[in-house]
């Protein structure tokens, strides 16, 4: 019966750590909202945000680049089309026709 109440204590042991680790993290997490109420904190998110805030450069691309990449696309929607089968551009029927299939 002592082994019981060993492997009992070690768990007892384990949830109190957990515990004290949620604790922890509860605490802190008051200390923020105490500091964002009071008007402390602003300092404090400011520095967190900022590299977030930071105005990224766009990089720029040559005329000569950009016509590459238009031909490279028209191409690619070429092949895409040829290889596409079927009538009218979206591949439904005429209207007329679905007209005349919803009629009979």
């Amino acid at each position: 019966m002592a082994r019981k109440s060993e492997l009992d204590r070690s768990i007892l042991e384990a949830a109190l750590e957990g515990l004290q680790h949620r604790l922890e993290t509860i605490n802190e997490n008051m200390a923020e909202v105490r500091g964002l109420l009071s008007g402390r904190a602003k300092a404090v998110s400011a520095q967190v945000e900022s590299p977030a805030e930071k105005p990224t450069r766009r990089r720029r691309m040559s005329a000569a680049a950009r016509k590459r990449i238009a031909e490279a696309q028209r191409r690619r929607w070429q092949q895409f089309r040829a290889g596409q089968k079927g009538p009218g551009k979206r591949g439904k029927a005429a209207p007329k026709a679905a007209a005349e299939e919803a009629a009979e």
